[in-house]
């Protein structure tokens, strides 16, 4: 699992933690395995996406 940060440095910004992220039609979900999609946004409210190294 990792930490990942959503809008780096815009007042929107959100940490998510999941396995994985990926596109699906108009947004983003962020997935943990055996659980399933556990944040959604819209795609086109997504600046940037960055892995949090701890």
């Amino acid at each position: 699992m990792a930490t990942f940060r959503i809008n780096e440095g815009f007042s929107d910004t959100v940490d998510v933690e999941a396995d994985h992220f990926m596109t699906v039609g108009m947004f983003v979900d962020f997935t943990k395995e055996g659980i399933g999609v556990v944040f959604r946004i819209a795609a086109d409210r997504v600046r940037t996406i960055k892995r949090i190294e701890e």
